[in-house]
């Protein structure tokens, strides 16, 4: 069987509140059924058009971009978690949520 070793994502974040949010944290997670592993924060991989890793009302940042693996991990299946933080400008409440990627086998 073929194993998942690319996938090519558009990952957005959308800010769909009528307030600036700033966003703490986008945590990735590679999962599957091997060994998990991870990218740690990458809320640097997106270029905010506020700055300061801030989303203003209804704006939206994407990329595309390749992740993958160079040598067979033994995976047949990988889900791509996705854990993002954000808070609202002048706020101390915290809010967070979790969406996966799944890749399976072509």
């Amino acid at each position: 069987m073929r194993r998942p070793r690319h996938v090519r994502p558009r990952v957005t974040l959308r800010n769909t509140s009528n307030r600036t949010v700033a966003i703490e944290s986008v945590t990735l997670t590679r999962l599957g059924d091997a060994r998990a592993s991870g990218l740690g924060d990458i809320k640097d991989y997106w270029r905010f058009p506020s700055g300061a890793h801030q989303l203003g009302p209804n704006e939206s940042v994407y990329f595309k971009k390749v992740w993958g693996f160079t040598v067979d991990t033994g995976h047949s299946h990988v889900r791509y978690v996705f854990r993002t933080c954000w808070h609202g400008i002048g706020s101390d409440v915290r809010q967070c949520r979790t969406q996966w990627v799944d890749a399976l086998p072509n």
